[in-house]
C-alpha cells in the first residue's frame, strides 16, 4: 500500500433529522479544551479565573464569525453578494480556518481593550489553546 485514503464518516449517529458530526464535536471539544487551559494559566498569574468565561465567548464569537465570512468572501464571494442572507446559514457548511484565525485575532483585541489587558500578555497565553484548537479543527 503506498498510501492512505481517510475517508471517515463524518457523522457520529443520526437521530432522525438530528446529526452529531465530527467536527463540531471536536469544534465545542477544542472550545471546552481552551476553556480549561486558560483557568489554570489564569490561576496560576494569580488572575480571576471567571474572567475565562467572557474571554471564551469572545473568541468564539470571533473564531465562528471570522471563519464563515473568511469562506463566504474568499471562495463564493459572486454568490454571496448575490444572496447576502445566506452566509447566516452556517448549518448549510463552510467554515475557513484562516478566517477563524483573523477572528479570534480581533477577538482577543477587542476583549484585551474592554477588560484593560495587555494583548500581547492575551495572546501569549492563547498560544497552546489555539495550537490546540487548530489541531482538533
Amino acid at each position: 500500500m503506498e498510501h492512505f485514503i481517510w475517508n471517515i464518516d463524518p457523522n457520529i449517529f443520526t437521530f432522525g433529522p438530528l446529526q452529531l458530526r465530527w467536527y463540531g464535536v471536536l469544534f465545542v471539544g477544542s472550545f471546552f479544551l481552551g476553556l480549561l487551559l486558560m483557568q489554570w494559566i489564569y490561576k496560576r498569574e494569580n488572575r480571576d479565573p471567571a474572567e475565562v468565561d467572557s474571554l471564551l465567548f469572545y473568541v468564539m464569537a470571533g473564531a465562528v464569525v471570522g471563519a464563515r465570512l473568511m469562506h463566504c468572501l474568499a471562495y463564493e464571494p459572486d454568490f454571496y453578494l448575490s444572496h447576502p442572507l445566506e452566509i447566516f446559514k452556517v448549518w448549510n457548511g463552510g467554515l475557513a480556518s484562516h478566517g477563524g484565525l483573523l477572528g479570534v485575532l480581533l477577538a482577543l483585541w477587542i476583549f484585551a481593550r474592554r477588560h484593560n489587558e495587555s494583548y500581547f500578555w492575551l495572546i501569549s497565553r492563547m498560544t497552546i489553546p489555539g495550537a490546540l484548537s487548530a489541531f482538533f479543527v
